[in-house]
Formats: structure tokens, sequence, C-alpha cells
């Protein structure tokens, strides 16, 4: 997911996300390396899932019983698999912009970022 969440950052997509290895306190390579390219990491407490939240891409390894997930649905935000997401013809071409969030998945904003 961290090379979908820096391929979207790349093309100017406000990007943001979590992962279940994102511990307080403890070092985390990966971490470092997505808030360098301008991502923010939040620890996977659905802290960064808000009803501004356009769209949660989530890892195949997120289980249906997470946090973050559970916050996104009852939010009606969509949730997309990696493969959804580059498949799907059903995302909108104009979406208002707004922020986003996310996690070992990640949140994207449509629009302006």
């Amino acid at each position: 997911m961290s090379a979908l969440a820096q391929y979207l950052a790349g093309t100017g997509k406000s990007v943001s996300g979590s992962d279940r290895f994102f511990i307080p306190g403890e070092p985390n390579e990966t971490k470092e390396k997505l808030e360098a390219e301008g991502i923010k990491c939040f620890l996977q407490d659905a802290a960064g899932i808000h009803a501004s939240t356009n769209l949660v891409i989530a890892s195949t390894a997120v289980e249906e019983t997470n946090i973050e997930i559970q916050k996104a649905e009852s939010l009606a935000i969509p949730i997309l698999l990696p493969k959804e997401r580059l498949q799907s013809e059903a995302l909108p071409e104009n979406p208002p912009p707004r922020p986003s969030c996310l996690i070992s998945w990640i949140t994207l904003a449509w629009g302006r970022a």
C-alpha cells in the first residue's frame, strides 16, 4: 500500500494512512519515508478517518472488523481494495475537493490537493 500512497501523492493527491505497525515511540522506516514525502501517517485507531474523507483504499490484509473500516462504513465512505481502485470506472470524475485520510490502507482526496 505504501507504493500506491507514494504514487498518488506524487500525482498531487492528498493522501494519508495508517498501519498496524505504526507504534508510538518505535522507529518505523516505512512511516518515516512516507512522512518525508508529505503523506500523513496515523496510528490504526480511526483518528485519521473523518466525514470529509472521500475514499478509503484498504489492503486485503485489513479485516472487516478493523476499527477504521468500521468507522468508514459508519460514515458511508466508499472502501475499495487496490485491484478495485485500479479497475474502477465508477469513481467520480469531478468530486468536490476535500482533505483525505487513510491506513495500511489509504484514503485519497479527489480534486485539488
